[in-house]
């Protein structure tokens, strides 16, 4: 169809062709039902995120005003729709996307291509950073990170300082990001975050590790080329929202398990599996704790930092279930465990949304576990110092009790660490 052909329909009405061009595409094209005076606008006035509403109401002009911002690149295209548009008499206006906008609502919903900011993205990523503007960002920074700010090192590499920030104080981004992402927008340029960047395939790897700053650096560009709300960027839920908690982490590792697996089908280690996890998550419940991640042959939980010694009292009873277990239908498996705060909340982007728990604590409790043979558990000494004194006694007095020294890496500080064979723990574990 052309602009402006009308098509009969055999029961008399007509449907009247406007091409819209430009307004997403060149072949844009809205239908008139000349009986009606239904439009079918095609992607104008689309909105996003209406949930169930099915008539617009005036919370959906804005939403339309941002679809338009961020697909329209001229004025010329919303000038040329507005004057045709306005011509017609409309009781309806249907768009491809979204509510059905009533005749009430439809003065204001034209009066939209008067109003927008076509061509935005265009003219913010075509200027330029300048000097001053780094300087701004790095302000923010010093002003959040008060006397620390001195640990890290004194550059204008904004990209370079957030990436050190997420690595030692990943929590700090949650101002930081917000503050930084406004002020883009104020000076209307590129986000130095999010362009003109330099990779090389250890560097992405590094990133890929990083899963706060992918993260971040994924919602900014979400927030710069799409719709919404952008002065929602937080730094960890869909929104990259994040809590800061003290929590008692644990690992369990199954020890053995490559060896286990030869000569075994996918279909029993996989039953085998299932079965373990569902026990231990089950004490895990039972005990206050709750489940974060399976990861193969090892499960990753926490407990509030109030269940000190209910953490205890679990991975002894998982240790201690697999001992009594002689169907062997559990596997052997060592146990670690520390406390300290840590990062909790989703992580990701829009198509991948882990929710985990980051920080040191789960490093050090991973190393823990690390340090744990099979039916032994190992807990960092700060947190054995918090279990009950009569624990703490009782303890230290099995034959099997040591107290070893490790390191996560090399070069990191030396952390001390408490093991003991479950078994010889058993007989703490309180009775049901």
């Amino acid at each position: 169809m052309g602009n402006g052909d009308r098509f009969q329909l055999p029961s008399g009405r007509t449907l009247r062709f406007f091409h819209l061009p430009y307004i997403q595409a060149s072949y844009s094209m809205a239908v008139y039902d000349c009986r009606t005076h239904a439009l079918f606008s095609s992607t104008l006035f689309s909105t996003l995120h209406t949930g169930d509403e099915v008539f617009a109401e005036k919370k959906h002009i804005e939403s339309a005003s941002q679809y338009l911002t961020a697909y329209c690149g001229s004025q010329a295209a919303l000038d040329y729709a507005y004057e045709r548009l306005g011509s017609l008499q409309l009781s309806y206006i249907l768009p491809q996307h979204g509510v059905l906008i009533q005749e009430h609502l439809i003065p204001a919903f034209l009066d939209i291509l008067n109003n927008v900011y076509p061509g935005r993205l265009l003219e913010t990523i075509s200027g330029s950073v300048k000097r001053e503007h780094i300087q701004a960002f790095v302000s923010i920074i010093r002003e959040v990170l008060g006397d620390r700010f001195t640990d890290y090192t004194q550059t204008e590499d904004i990209q370079l300082l957030v990436t050190q920030i997420s690595q030692k104080e990943p929590e700090a981004l949650r101002q930081i990001v917000p503050r930084i992402h406004a002020q883009v927008k104020a000076f209307n340029i590129p986000n130095p975050l999010t362009q003109d960047r330099i990779y090389t395939q250890k560097s992405l790897v590094n990133l890929q590790q990083n899963q706060i700053l992918s993260a971040v650096q994924q919602q900014m560009i979400h927030a710069d080329y799409t719709i919404g709300n952008t002065a929602q960027i937080k730094a960890g839920t869909k929104k990259l929202t994040s809590t800061e908690e003290r929590l008692i982490i644990v690992f369990t590792d199954i020890r053995g398990f490559t060896r286990w697996c030869e000569n075994r089908s996918p279909e029993e280690i996989v039953s085998h599996l299932s079965h373990q996890y569902e026990e231990i998550s089950r004490i895990i419940g039972q005990y206050g704790g709750r489940v974060n991640k399976i990861m193969g042959d090892g499960l990753l939980a926490y407990f509030p930092e109030t269940a000190i010694a209910q953490s205890f009292y679990a991975a002894m009873q998982i240790q201690r279930n697999i001992y009594n277990d002689k169907s062997n239908a559990l596997l052997p498996a060592g146990i670690g465990a520390d406390i300290g705060t840590v990062i909790l909340g989703d992580l990701g982007e829009y198509s991948r949304l882990d929710y985990t728990v980051i920080g040191s604590p789960v490093n050090h409790a991973a190393r823990m576990c690390s340090l744990s043979d099979a039916g032994q558990i190992t807990v960092s000494r700060q947190l054995f110092s918090l279990l009950p004194e009569q624990t703490r006694e009782k303890v230290s007095a099995l034959p099997s009790f040591a107290v070893r020294k490790t390191r996560v890496k090399p070069s990191d500080p030396e952390l001390e660490a408490v093991t003991a064979d479950a078994e010889d723990l058993f007989p703490l574990l309180p009775e049901a």
